[in-house]
């Protein structure tokens, strides 16, 4: 079978049995390989692009002999020189195969040789701008909403068009009004029956906005414009529509218009009276940074990432059970492949120094729940990070005697946090800076944890 093998990425870490003009270890592109034109090169496998006094890239060499684009991607993998090469699936962030993203994989290899787009009903990113999908999951709505507005943005609801489009042999009529084939864009603004709905809540030029969306992106996007209990109104409605579609596809009763806006009109009374209890409970609730017990170190670590620049840093500090500083460090990663790898740098540079310094009984504690829960597991063991997070739990085994991992509110990490800003945006590249004291720019965040300690 030609899928899999068209989807493995091979993992570098020792880089002994990577070649590099030949096997897909880039982490980007189609192909997975260089874009830098081989000509004379004698270079033939990654390993010989390890310096093998530091274990770390040799920069110079890998700039001297890569255009500057693959240099930059090539500089950003972690690498362990004590691990094997290993293969991992590139289509999923743990690197694991699951038959959903090879289905995935073969629908959009399907697509790119018909020319159809199965995935969405339009550009994925709206038209040029990157689509904001944390907003759908930021909605103060319940999680079933959440999943109904990510479905209507990627264009997989179940409409009679699409199941159509899936091959299999159905009336596309709507079920509603039975009049026109039923698509997103019609089930939902053109639909006689939606229309009078929206009518009846006052939302007739909204429609009208809507209407003329040629993607459920775009929609989505055009939503985001609006105020925000405009925006609540709006996926609240097209949510109930389509519950009541639903019920009328299964052969039950079609709710009247009013029950439905009734119902839009409740459920928004409700959403509403949650977000006032949880703001009472959030300003009841304080987090606050704790201390470790007695002859027990707390390492807090962060991590920085800028997207744009593909940059970051990294920050951590040490303290003991009275609140005192005892170590801290920050850096610079010029070359950063994503916030989780910076995450990652920012918990190996602190453990090795606490390592240095002789502690032998921590706390690690971050605001990062995936890494906490990578450490502890080995669950993106198969990741671009995997080596690194092999690479940290076998410190902390070697290294220490008692060792716990914990996940804290991000409030209690402003320490560390404002460390790794410091790193990623003052310190110049790659540099590193590591004291043993307060630094002057922390203090207050040290003095503002300190009158919780009891």
């Amino acid at each position: 079978m030609e899928l899999p093998k068209e989807s493995i990425i091979s993992r570098t870490d020792n880089g002994e049995n990577v070649k590099i003009w030949e096997d897909p270890w880039l982490p980007k592109g189609s192909t997975r390989k260089p874009v830098t034109p081989r000509i004379s090169c004698l270079l033939t496998r990654v390993n010989e692009l390890i310096d093998p006094v530091t274990g770390e890239w040799d920069e110079q060499l890998i700039c001297d002999n890569f255009w500057p684009e693959d240099a930059a991607e090539i500089l950003r993998i972690p690498i362990n020189v004590h691990m094997e090469d290993w293969p991992a699936w590139h289509f999923d962030p743990k690197g694991l195969f699951s038959v959903k993203s090879a289905y995935k994989v073969a629908v959009t290899r399907r697509d790119a040789l018909t020319g159809r787009d199965g995935s969405t009903s339009g550009n994925v990113n709206g038209g040029g701008d990157e689509f904001k999908w944390h907003k759908i999951w930021q909605l103060k709505v319940p999680n079933k909403v959440k999943m109904f507005v990510w479905r209507l943005a990627h264009n997989s609801l179940p409409v009679r068009r699409n199941v159509a489009n899936r091959g299999i042999n159905i009336d596309t009529m709507c079920p509603v009004c039975r009049r026109f084939d039923e698509d997103c864009g019609h089930l939902f603004f053109k639909c006689k029956f939606a229309k009078l709905c929206w009518r009846l809540m006052n939302m007739e030029h909204i429609r009208a906005e809507l209407v003329n969306c040629q993607s459920g992106v775009e929609t989505i996007n055009k939503i985001w414009g609006f105020d925000r209990h405009i925006q609540l109104k709006v996926i609240v409605f097209l949510w109930r529509w389509w519950s009541a579609r639903n019920k009328v596809n299964e052969g039950e009763t079609m709710q009247s218009a009013n029950e439905i806006c009734i119902f839009v009109c409740y459920f928004l009374m409700e959403v509403q009276k949650l977000e006032r209890n949880a703001m009472k409970q959030t300003a009841v609730a304080r987090y606050s940074w704790k201390p470790p017990p007695a002859d027990i170190y707390k390492i807090n670590s962060d991590g920085s990432f800028d997207p744009s620049s593909r940059s970051g840093g990294w920050g951590f500090v040490v303290r003991d059970s009275s609140g005192e500083v005892l170590a801290a460090g920050a850096g610079n990663i010029t070359y950063a492949a994503s916030s989780l790898q910076a995450e990652a740098i920012a918990v190996y540079k602190s453990i090795l120094q606490a390592a240095r310094l002789g502690m032998t009984r921590i706390i690690l504690e971050m605001d990062a729940t995936v890494l906490a829960s990578a450490l502890k597991s080995c669950c993106i063991d198969q990741s671009a990070i995997g080596g690194l997070v092999y690479q940290i739990r076998d410190i902390m085994c070697d290294d220490f005697s008692c060792r716990t991992v914990s996940v804290c509110n991000r409030s209690c990490n402003k320490v560390a946090d404002c460390l790794a800003f410091y790193g990623a945006y003052v310190l110049s590249f790659d540099s590193e800076v590591f004291v043993n004291q307060v630094p002057d720019y922390v203090k207050d965040f040290v003095l503002g944890d300190l009158p919780n300690i009891v």
